[in-house]
């Protein structure tokens, strides 16, 4: 395993249970916004960790593909079957999230661009409701 992804998944698992699995990670208990209108509090999530990173940003929000929010809506920018299955069981759907702003990792992982800062920001995308 490249040395970099292993020493970002051991500040991962400070923060959150994992799994790993080849360019996969799922984050076992995930919570989301409180107050928010999803239809689960809590749900496992994925990320897919691209070839070239962390010259490469992860894109998407792996996420059950029975996931809704308000009256049995999807989130916009939704897949309810992923392109791309992450490797672990259930059924996979994908939201479309990005980094706000630039993608700029450091030698020193928690200097800048790391996979932990990618899963926090996903609460600003829940935060977002259904857009």
């Amino acid at each position: 395993m490249n040395p970099r992804i292993q020493l970002e998944l051991e500040l991962l698992e400070k923060y959150y249970q994992i799994d790993f699995d080849s360019n996969w990670v799922k984050v076992n208990e995930y919570r989301l916004p409180v107050d928010m209108n999803w239809n689960m509090s809590v749900m496992e999530v994925c990320i897919q960790i691209p070839v070239n990173y962390p010259g490469v940003a992860p894109y998407g929000i792996y996420v059950p593909s029975q996931l809704q929010y308000g009256n049995d809506s999807p989130a916009i920018n939704f897949q309810k079957i992923a392109n791309n299955k992450p490797p672990f069981s259930g059924s996979w759907g994908m939201i479309s999230w990005a980094v706000d702003g630039t993608w700029m990792p450091r030698d020193e992982i928690t200097k800048g661009s790391n996979l932990l800062n990618f899963v926090n920001s996903f609460s600003d995308r829940f935060k977002m409701g259904r857009c």
